[in-house]
């Protein structure tokens, strides 16, 4: 990225030609040093990351997903206990799913994506142990404790719930994050 500087030198050596593109840069130019580093904006911030429920992963350098997804039993009683089994398995899921992500970003390991928008299987390619699972949750329970269910949803088959994590540098946290045991990877 060039330097207001290095851009004011590089405009005022071409001042002299007159040419368009200087005449144009140099009406550019205060307008450019206005400029903050780049952001997103906030519509499209909102649109794809706090209105989007469907994609796992970091949304924003801010802000994790998972999602968890289970069935309704008939065996477990009336229609309201049914539910509520149902998110609680479903949440259970978005919770080791939240805790594998931090994995994978704690400790480096690569996606396996081919496409712009992969799954969850090929953006966390490695399947982590339950023991290794119970050991990230306890390594990151400061952060997890501060997760919140964003988003759950009934139909006649089962339900799905949607885990966040909002924290300021949050990816950067969990890269710097000791942990106590290092996974088989």
């Amino acid at each position: 990225m060039l330097s207001c500087q290095r851009l004011v030198d590089w405009a005022m050596r071409l001042l002299p030609f007159r040419s368009f593109a200087a005449l144009i840069l140099c009406g550019a130019l205060p307008l450019a040093m206005s400029c903050s580093p780049l952001q997103p904006s906030e519509i499209y911030y909102k649109r794809d990351a706090l209105y989007n429920f469907l994609e796992e992963g970091f949304l924003s350098p801010d802000l994790l997903q998972a999602a968890g997804s289970s069935t309704m039993r008939a065996g477990d009683g009336q229609l309201q206990q049914m539910r509520q089994a149902c998110l609680n398995r479903a949440g259970e899921m978005a919770h080791d799913r939240l805790v594998s992500m931090m994995l994978h970003t704690r400790f480096g390991v690569p996606g396996s994506a081919k496409q712009e928008k992969g799954d969850f299987k090929q953006d966390y390619p490695h399947v982590f142990t339950d023991r290794e699972i119970l050991l990230g949750s306890i390594d990151f329970a400061d952060l997890l404790n501060r997760s919140f269910v964003a988003f759950q949803d009934f139909n006649e088959n089962g339900c799905q719930v949607s885990v966040r994590l909002l924290e300021s540098d949050l990816s950067k946290k969990i890269r710097q994050r000791p942990m106590s045991f290092r996974p088989a990877l």
